[in-house]
């Protein structure tokens, strides 16, 4: 796994005077993914139809295939169980092209080593001599820990965030269930009481209301964490007790959710 971001691909070829095909563009594309990123890396490369131009080992072994099947399939042909959310993804590669901006998701599924959580960056592939969009590049963090087989049955003892003893200041604080998530949402940017209330709603499928439920839970969370009075002092704190790889229990519900 890795914490690397993703440069565009304006980016990547801005400096290069060589007006690229498209063809040729998306060659070389693959060509930065894979310099970019080590074989323990999670990233993979589709078109326009979301069929796989190109994949690292690491995300290949995740998804139960192999270095030379992958190419050319869609997540309808995996072996693990992340077939089963084919419409998801597809619809979410469109809207990253069709927007032809960034898009973040967490991503919770049965893959083929066991359940495990993950942040999803998504960037189109845009040719800036043909300002075509040409594909999606996917970028995977992983959330820790990671769920084996052998625990499914027992996804209660996945790494709460209501459990976290190894923090200094916040030690003896015992965050509730919805104090956790949102403390999760803000590790991920999302930093509007609107957006996070749109977030829990989707992950719970239940209406969670700003201006009651995320006004008040934050409000106790102020009354919990000394001399934080905003979110953007509680952003901070997160980030300097490494809460950001911590996800609650109540947030473990199989599916891929938007994060942007």
């Amino acid at each position: 796994m890795t914490n690397h971001q993703a440069k565009t691909y304006q980016d990547i070829y801005h400096d290069n005077l060589h007006p690229y095909t498209d063809e040729e563009y998306m060659t070389q594309t693959v060509r930065a993914m894979y310099r970019s990123y080590s074989n323990n890396s999670l990233c993979a490369i589709k078109d326009t139809n979301s069929i796989y131009f190109a994949a690292s080992k690491s995300f290949v072994k995740t998804v139960g295939m192999t270095q030379e099947n992958i190419i050319g399939k869609t997540e309808l042909d995996f072996s693990s169980q992340v077939k089963n959310h084919y419409k998801e993804f597809y619809a979410q590669d469109r809207l990253v092209e069709t927007q032809r901006q960034k898009l973040k998701f967490l991503d919770i599924h049965q893959y083929e080593n066991g359940i495990a959580a993950y942040i999803t960056r998504k960037l189109p592939i845009i040719n800036p001599a043909t300002n075509n969009v040409l594909g999606t590049y996917l970028v995977f963090s992983a959330l820790k820990p990671n769920i084996t087989n052998k625990a499914i049955k027992d996804i209660h003892k996945f790494n709460d965030l209501s459990n976290v003893k190894s923090l200094n200041s916040l030690a003896d604080i015992n965050f509730s269930p919805r104090e956790a998530e949102i403390i999760f949402c803000i590790s991920m940017g999302i930093t509007e009481r609107k957006k996070i209330a749109l977030f829990l709603s989707a992950l719970h499928g239940k209406s969670i209301k700003h201006d009651a439920t995320i006004k008040s839970t934050l409000k106790s969370i102020y009354n919990k964490i000394p001399n934080i009075n905003t979110i953007a002092d509680l952003s901070n704190c997160i980030e300097q007790h490494n809460l950001n790889c911590q996800i609650p229990q109540s947030m473990l519900k199989i599916g891929s959710f938007p994060l942007t």
